[in-house]
């Protein structure tokens, strides 16, 4: 009966009755429904095709015909073949007696492997390495089968890959793996390094990070010159990045670069660095987006130089601030004489990145310019799709340059997009740094509070399960700060590895907590110690100057020296400068500091004037929180020279 079998519940006694006319259908008949069952609950039509072509199931459409007119399978609407119950694909299953189900499955897998041996068959390969695999028990003493099944599980686990379905491409790779011989460093040498490279990949997407260490480390012991470790070391410097082991990862890149024939300074100072920017500089020239497309593809020696060079002055940063310029103006170097390619042309905004945020050789203007000239060439596709750079160029250009001279929203906005596009492709460090910059700029540009706190608790999460807790104590200062400004009352931090916090990012965090809460003095002394950090922190200047020119004056009421009477017009002559580049972030701040030393000064009429000015460029910006800050200021000087209605 059609509709007993269609019903959502199928009792014992049915069950009963259903596998009795199972096994009373004609073989040929019960053979489809077999191998329809061995798929799972549908089966798709390429599979059908590439079935039909075999001797054993060239009738396979007119079976399958058979059942549908008894009840069985239908179509599922995308042109393939699904039971109509569960139950009914589990009583044809068990049609195979249990014995012979493994051996079913890897028969019907090497079948399928042999019709399509040379074809691109997308996700049917996935089929039919799983249906081998239910059979690798029966392979045991042949060694030439297992390394062809071993092949097959590795190519099955690339394609996963490269669909960023880890989990998928993490098992196949585990049974690749297993069927390996004990001797398979000497006997597949070029398999073997491809494989676990692989593996490598897998682990590090799915924040197995001690896993992917031991493959990587295991490459590297195991391979027979530096060219054929490349890829490997590339790969460990970023997943130690990960592990916070930064000393290790900025010895061993520069090690690596010793190698490939690199003489790195054991000191680098100011007076070195302004000769070496000046020099690049001129090599650099007028450069265009139309000169840099005609730039020669890089050689491969030169581009893993710039690789590990960007690893490099990555961990530098915050580790070796000084050595910095010298990385970035060396990978300038080496690019304007050897060329580009899609994994070197981030030395540029590296290179552009330095140049706004380094005090001793700024240059804003060149930098965001040059930053705009790299996005646009790799928006113009002359490497192709970028997608696998996308997450890493986001961060350089949006988190480090665009915010001087584009809208914070719309850098927010890329930011996000990175955060997708590295989760996407695997590349869970520079997502998570997206991640961090987007609540920043979110936090700064007066989103609201309640949406970024479930924004924050949304990436906290993500970080939990890739156990990234360096990034997860970065994410959580944020969380405390947007839970603070949000409620009055205490806030119950989470217990955090102190180690992973960068203090000028703490400093950061405390500066503007204690500002927004009235707490001055506490206020003045974050804000100052990021004033004085050292070129790690300097990113962070232009986004608390604002706070703690504004706090000046409630310290200077109580404080009386030069040097705070000098932050405000130190201030405002920093944001003159910035408003340059970008009216949207910065106009409003020079609007309102100005109104505040009229203010100070007893002139009162521009005062006025400059508030009101204030308030409509934040307006116009859609700064919601500076708005009303400007607000607050302007009651507050009416107030003071009795302008109360």
């Amino acid at each position: 009966n059609e509709s007993i079998i269609r019903s959502e519940e199928i009792t014992d006694n049915v069950k009963y009755l259903l596998a009795s006319k199972l096994n009373g259908l004609p073989g040929n008949l019960q053979g489809v429904l077999k191998v329809l069952a061995c798929f799972g609950t549908s089966t798709s039509e390429q599979l059908i095709g590439y079935l039909s072509e075999t001797i054993e199931y060239s009738a396979i459409r007119d079976r399958l015909d058979d059942a549908i007119s008894g009840g069985f399978i239908e179509k599922d609407g995308k042109g393939g073949f699904k039971f109509v119950h569960d139950k009914v694909r589990e009583a044809a299953y068990n049609l195979i007696p249990t014995s012979d189900k493994n051996q079913f499955h890897y028969d019907l897998g090497k079948l399928l492997h042999a019709t399509c041996k040379g074809k691109e068959v997308g996700d049917v390969q996935f089929v039919i390495v799983s249906q081998i695999n239910r059979g690798l028990q029966l392979i045991e003493s042949h060694p030439s089968l297992r390394m062809e099944i071993a092949e097959l599980n590795m190519k099955a686990g690339n394609v996963g890959l490269d669909r960023s379905d880890f989990v998928t491409a993490n098992s196949y790779f585990s049974v690749s793996l297993s069927l390996l011989p004990e001797d398979h460093w000497n006997s597949m040498y070029t398999f073997c390094r491809s494989l676990y490279f692989s593996v490598a990949k897998a682990a590090y997407s799915s924040a197995n990070l001690e896993k992917a260490q031991k493959a990587l480390q295991k490459i590297i012991d195991e391979s027979k010159c530096l060219n054929e470790k490349l890829d490997a070391l590339h790969l460990l410097v970023t997943v130690l990045v990960e592990r916070d082991a930064q000393e290790q990862a900025f010895t061993t890149s520069f090690e690596v670069l010793l190698q490939l024939g690199e003489t790195i300074p054991d000191s680098f100072d100011k007076r070195d660095a302004r000769a070496m920017v000046k020099k690049t500089s001129k090599i650099l020239g007028d450069i265009s987006e139309e000169s840099m497309s005609k730039m020669k593809e890089v050689d491969k020696k030169t581009e893993y130089i710039l690789m590990f060079y960007n690893h490099i002055s990555g961990v530098a940063f915050f580790a070796k601030p000084a050595m910095v310029p010298y990385f970035s103006c060396r990978m300038m170097q080496l690019s304007m004489e050897n060329g580009i390619s899609k994994y070197s042309i981030g030395s540029f905004l590296n290179y552009a990145g330095m140049l706004c945020n380094n005090k001793v050789f700024r240059n804003i203007e060149g930098g965001c310019r040059l930053g705009r000239i790299v996005m646009k060439t790799v928006s113009s596709k002359r490497f192709g799709s970028c997608s696998d750079q996308k997450a890493k160029l986001c961060f350089q250009y949006y988190a480090l340059i665009a915010y001087y001279s584009e809208p914070f929203q719309h850098c927010r906005d890329m930011l996000r997009e990175g955060v997708e596009a590295g989760l996407g492709t695997g590349d869970v460090r520079y997502s998570f740094l997206n991640a961090l910059n987007s609540i920043r700029l979110g936090l700064l540009s007066g989103k609201n509070l309640q949406d970024l706190l479930k924004e924050t608790e949304y990436y906290l999460s993500m970080m939990g399960k890739q156990k990234d807790n360096q990034t997860k104590a970065l994410m959580l200062m944020f969380h405390e700060t947007i839970s603070l400004l949000i409620s009055n009352s205490e806030y119950t931090a989470p217990t955090i590895a102190t180690g992973s916090i960068i203090p000028p990012l703490q400093h950061f965090h405390k500066a503007l907590q204690s500002f927004f809460k009235s707490r001055s003095e506490r206020c003045n002394h974050f804000a100052e110690k990021i004033m004085q950090a050292a070129e790690g922190g300097r990113q962070h200047h232009i986004f608390i100057t604002f706070y703690y020119a504004l706090n000046s004056f409630k310290v200077a009421e109580i404080v009386h020296t030069k040097k705070i009477n000098a932050v405000p017009d130190q201030a405002l002559s920093a944001f003159r400068a910035a408003a340059e580049h970008s009216k949207d972030n910065f106009q409003n701040k020079v609007e309102l500091l100005e109104a505040e030393l009229y203010n100070r000064d007893g002139e009162n009429d521009k005062a006025k004037a400059s508030y009101a000015a204030a308030i409509a460029s934040a307006r116009l910006s859609k700064f919601i929180h500076e708005e009303g800050l400007a607000c607050e200021k302007a009651a507050l000087h009416h107030k003071k020279i009795g302008e109360t209605s």
